[in-house]
């Protein structure tokens, strides 16, 4: 009996221990946890170390030594240019240049450090030999700072823990020397030349093995921005980087220059003690963009992954700080504690509102728009800067505390307004406000009762499902798994697209070579009219909304089934057809001139862009052509839950018998990726016809083969998304949406 409990036992910690490796092989949840380690390997070695110094170093000399620390790295810091992130952000699309890139990066972040570093010490007071050496840190804590965003980028997150665990351990064994040959300036001699030693190790190691001979990642293609884009882009993030740099360096100067060195000894350990928590949020930020960078479409999933991952930690090492603050003091003396608890709890509260502000900044950094970072890492910066003085003059070293909380939390609020308006604003939140305008509950309540004449009161309950168009769709029977959907057409637009909708079943099911494929088709088993409404009822197919799978991760599984399921159906009816003038009036002309009839009057003249790009790179090609269904991305596509595979294709109202595939294809490309990073289709469409978005190896492979480039496959999908909108639906605005929808990819052209 004994033996079974124990197999039952082991048996029920095998799924735990199961999703535990998955979690931790999640990239962005190891590089994630890497960089935390990091941060807590450092917390805990750093906080040795000030125990150390603070006993053998007076309290004087820790004040001076954290002023000349926080200098050099805000001089160091200025000087790197933001060059870390900007290693993390673009260094995985740099391709061959990236060893050249590296260097590049090092020799003017170095020449700047220099320039900066001298420039201060004309000004000091301090001995000439500190003065020099104050220069060489500074250029080294700049490499040291950079040297951590390269071996990020280049997939080495994990050994930043072991490169920073071994500097804290060299620093913490020097001290006790210096502070007998150095007993006025040990702290900061200590802390550089641990640090320079490890500059030297693992650049050594970057440059002799990771970026030797052309390894790591660095042979695919070179994907960078232009160098426009890329100059803006530097820019913005180094304003960024500045302002947040500005905020945590020239604080403690601050509380120096208003309430002396004794006291900013007090903020100095409080602030080494709690700055930890916010490498948290940093790191996990880090770590997002390099994954969101590199997987854009994802970037939904994966900050809410970053959050959830984020919290956790940060909530529970804020709860501990806060609790064992005085006794964390204490470590280093009872005047620490005595002085210091009020000051390190409120800066440990502050690190939950940062996590926000983190985030925010990544995936402004993700999706290079920058703008919004820039004005809530300045406001952050002038709001706890320009309160600390007057804060720290009326209560004391408190004050630095409720200034840096204060301005977390105002800026956090900020942020988490706009990101309600922008989620109110979103597809759903307008599909809402659409539907309340033109009078969708209203329908939904009249076509309800209206099913209940068509099927009868053994229906079993009805609920409806929310469409854009002129039709009324409900499900009848009992969920998860209704027998019968029933579609009203409430204009004479709904009928007629509920009439081709029928057409193009009926071809479908008549075509011999799909008598297996047909089983994804709706069955009709009822159409007629009532009350003047026409209807048709079908059999309910299986599975569930395919755009659950763009949400939850499987993106790239359920875009890649979805394209395998409709191969029977291209190749069912396809030839190769030479596109002239007639196939242009079909697949460009006449929805060009839908769509520009719909835009607004000083836009129509920028549909003749796509009109000429189309009909230059079309008229004379040979495409191959066939029956496609119009309209395909995954909130047409009924899914099984667990493996994916597509158990029905519904909707077919905008089918063709002879339509471009590769437009069809590109169509699931284009929704699928909006479907996942909340874009709207134009948008998505837009960066990549710009190149600003590349299309991945699984959708280059989708679309190649069809006789059309992938450009030209996009820019057609673009505009039968729009013309398919205009044409299905009379009940809703089209105005924002064209906006929207057509405004990106237009200045795109026109660029």
């Amino acid at each position: 009996m004994s033996g079974a409990v124990a197999s039952g036992h082991a048996i029920g910690r095998t799924p735990a221990r199961r999703r535990l490796l998955e979690h931790l092989r999640t990239p962005l949840h190891r590089d994630g946890y890497a960089l935390a380690l990091n941060t807590a390997l450092t917390a805990v070695l750093g906080l040795a170390y000030w125990i150390v110094a603070a006993h053998a170093f007076s309290a004087r000399a820790i004040g001076l030594n954290a002023a000349l620390i926080s200098a050099m790295m805000f001089v160091a810091g200025v000087s790197t240019l933001n060059l870390s992130n900007i290693f993390v952000r673009f260094l995985p699309e740099a391709g061959p240049d990236v060893r050249r890139f590296v260097l590049l990066a090092y020799t003017v972040a170095a020449l700047v450090a220099a320039f900066g570093a001298s420039l201060l010490m004309l000004f000091a007071d301090e001995p000439g030999r500190l003065r020099l050496w104050f220069v060489v840190a500074s250029v080294a804590w700049c490499l040291f700072v950079l040297q951590d965003g390269v071996l990020t980028a280049l997939g080495r997150a994990v050994w930043v823990p072991v490169e920073n665990a071994g500097f804290s351990i060299l620093k913490l064994g020097l001290l006790p020397l210096l502070a007998l040959l150095a007993p006025l300036y040990g702290v900061f001699v200590s802390w550089t030349l641990a640090m320079v030693a490890m500059v030297v190790v693992v650049n050594a190691v970057i440059f002799g093995r990771l970026l030797a001979g052309g390894r790591q990642a660095q042979s695919g293609p070179r994907v960078l921005p232009r160098p426009r884009d890329f100059a803006r882009y530097f820019a913005a993030d180094w304003v960024c980087a500045l302002s947040w740099l500005a905020s945590t360096t020239l604080l403690p100067v601050i509380v120096l220059a208003v309430a002396g060195a004794a006291t900013t000894a007090y903020f100095s350990l409080a602030w080494a003690v709690a700055f930890p928590l916010y490498a948290v949020g940093h790191n996990i930020g880090m770590s997002l963009v390099l994954h969101g960078s590199s997987d854009r479409p994802a970037l939904p999933l994966l900050v809410r992954k970053a959050a959830l991952q984020g919290g956790a930690l940060l909530l529970g090492l804020t709860v501990l700080l806060v609790a064992a603050a005085p006794y964390a003091l204490s470590l280093f003396g009872g005047d620490y504690a005595d002085g210091g608890t009020t000051l390190l709890r409120l800066l440990a509260l502050a690190a939950l509102p940062n996590l926000v502000l983190s985030l925010a900044v990544s995936i402004a950094r993700v999706e290079r728009r920058l703008r919004m970072a820039m004005i809530a890492l300045g406001a952050q910066a002038l709001l706890s800067l320009g309160s600390a003085a007057a804060l720290v003059e009326a209560i004391g070293v408190s004050g630095a505390g409720v200034a840096w909380l204060g301005s977390q939390c105002v800026v956090a609020a900020g942020l988490l307004a706009l990101l309600l308006r922008r989620t109110w604003r979103s597809q759903r939140a307008s599909a809402l406000l659409a539907d309340i305008a033109s009078g969708g509950w209203l329908r939904a309540a009249r076509g309800a009762r209206t099913v209940r004449l068509v099927l009868g009161d053994a229906s079993g309950p009805v609920s409806r499902i929310r469409t854009d168009s002129d039709l009324v769709v409900f499900r009848a029977g009992a969920s998860p798994s209704p027998e019968l959907v029933v579609k009203l057409a409430w204009t004479p637009v709904g009928a007629r697209r509920l009439a081709a909708q029928l057409t193009s079943l009926r071809f479908l099911h008549a075509m011999p070579r799909l008598a297996d494929w047909t089983s994804l088709l709706p069955e009709v088993v009822d159409v007629g009219a009532v009350r003047g409404r026409p209807y048709v009822v079908e059999r309910a197919l299986p599975g569930v909304d395919g755009r659950r799978f763009a949400w939850d991760g499987r993106r790239d599984v359920a875009l890649a089934e979805v394209a395998r399921s409709m191969q029977p159906l291209y190749a069912g009816a396809a030839r190769e057809v030479v596109v002239d003038e007639t196939w242009l009036a079909i697949w460009v002309h006449e929805r060009l001139d839908r769509v520009s009839r719909e835009g607004r009057r000083a836009a129509r003249d920028a549909f003749a862009r796509p009109r000429t790009a189309l009909d230059g790179a079309l008229l004379g090609q040979r495409v191959r052509a066939g029956s496609v269904h119009g309209d395909l991305w995954l909130g047409n596509v009924l899914m099984d839950p667990g493996t994916c595979a597509v158990r029905g294709v519904v909707d077919w109202e905008h089918a063709s018998p002879l339509g471009p595939v590769a437009a069809d294809l590109a169509h699931l490309v284009l929704s699928t990726r909006s479907v996942a990073g909340g874009d709207q289709l134009g948008a998505v469409a837009a960066r990549l016809i710009e190149g600003r978005d590349s299309l991945t190896e699984l959708e280059v492979a989708l679309l190649a083969g069809w006789g059309m480039s992938a450009g030209d496959a996009l820019l057609l999908a673009w505009l039968q998304h729009l013309n398919g909108r205009l044409a299905q639906s009379t009940l809703y605005p089209h105005g924002r949406w064209l906006r929207r929808n057509a405004d990106p990819v237009l200045e795109v052209l026109r660029a």
